[in-house]
């Protein structure tokens, strides 16, 4: 539980604030049968399903290029 929360935190940190926001009044609107005091978990839990694909996905592909791009100027960095 905390080393996967640990892993997903910048992620989540990065995108909670404003989607957390309009998520939870975009449930109260389009589901109002759920209690005001729960709205804000559906759209906890897609934020933190998409915070876990970045890191889990997207985050080691651009680690890849950022390294395959500096690795191509290493060169021309240091001379």
């Amino acid at each position: 539980f905390f080393i996967f929360f640990g892993a997903i935190s910048y992620p989540l940190y990065l995108i909670h604030e404003s989607s957390m926001v309009a998520l939870t009044i975009k449930t109260h609107q389009y589901f109002s049968f759920i209690p005001d005091m729960l709205t804000p978990i559906p759209g906890l839990a897609l934020i933190v399903l998409l915070a876990w694909v970045i890191e889990r996905y997207i985050e080691p592909a651009v680690k890849r290029q950022i390294k395959s791009a500096l690795q191509r100027f290493k060169p021309t960095l240091f001379n």
